[in-house]
């Protein structure tokens, strides 16, 4: 199926993916408030961060792609700490795929549901460090978030992502 209609979107958000972006948004423990499922309105409100997010799949990409860098930086320099904001931020751009990726018309709910899933359990293995959880390291989560962001990559169209400004970042760390 190549557009995801909105009851599949539902389905796209778990309510495990719920819980972790509960705790990747606010950076802290503690409940927040996330409606099941409603990915399509999370991503048309204002989140009072002060930071526009992507209203294109493209656009959530390469937030994606820039944030997880800085977090890999920072994990790799073993200050988990300075990838504090980065983590705060990542959690909104990921909740926005389901309603982005059926605005572009691509991937089957499964799919980006997969992809989802597959983000925010990495992302939120390395918040969990900030938090006193478990030691974790980039290299724990990284197949899982390439993988991840690789298939997210793949519903973008063939120019996208080439013609982006990389912030003078050549990302030479993978492939396009």
């Amino acid at each position: 199926m190549k557009h995801l209609k909105h009851a599949n979107l539902e389905q796209a958000v778990s309510s495990v993916v719920a819980a972790l972006v509960a705790m990747a948004l606010t950076g802290c423990p503690g409940p927040v408030s996330t409606p099941e499922g409603d990915a399509a309105a999370h991503a048309d409100h204002d989140h009072g961060d002060g930071h526009e997010h992507a209203t294109t799949l493209v656009g959530a990409y390469e937030e994606l792609e820039h944030m997880a860098a800085d977090i890999k930086s920072s994990f790799q320099a073993d200050k988990p700490g300075d990838a504090h904001d980065a983590m705060h931020e990542i959690g909104h751009v990921i909740l926005s795929i389901p309603a982005l990726a059926e605005k572009a018309g691509v991937g089957s709910a499964d799919e980006v549901k997969q992809v989802t899933d597959d983000l925010m359990d990495g992302f939120a293995k390395l918040d969990d460090v900030m938090h006193g959880g478990d030691k974790v390291t980039w290299d724990d989560v990284s197949a899982k978030i390439d993988a991840a962001m690789q298939k997210l990559e793949g519903w973008l169209p063939a120019d996208a992502h080439a013609d982006h400004d990389h912030d003078g970042d050549d990302h030479a760390d993978h492939q396009h």
